[in-house]
């Protein structure tokens, strides 16, 4: 079986923390809009959107095994872009996936 790094499961956990509150938004239809600081927006387009965010942050985090510096670009990215675009509850599985790439950059140095 193959070991996992830390900075892998704390990234997938972030990312996959991000599709479950997508999901539980998108199940729970009683709330129509979002709000952003662009204004309202549908809450089922925040929540596509978010769940693609999450997609391409394990994604990355998938690419941060095979080509380190790649995946961990692609996980700071999105993360920050995920931040941005969607304060709210959602900032909660964008700062764990930073705290992954941070962890990741630790281990690297030593």
């Amino acid at each position: 079986m193959a070991s996992y790094k830390l900075y892998y499961k704390i990234g997938i956990i972030g990312a996959l923390i991000n599709i479950a509150l997508g999901l539980i938004l998108f199940v729970a239809h009683d709330i129509t809009s979002y709000i952003s600081i662009f204004g309202k927006v549908n809450a089922g387009v925040v929540v596509i959107d978010n769940i693609l965010f999450s997609v391409i942050a394990i994604l990355g985090v998938e690419l941060s095994r095979r080509k380190r510096d790649d995946g961990l670009t692609t996980m700071v990215v999105i993360s920050v872009a995920g931040i941005i675009a969607y304060p709210g509850i959602f900032i909660i599985g964008y700062l764990i996936v930073l705290v992954a790439v941070v962890i990741a950059i630790i281990e690297k140095k030593n």
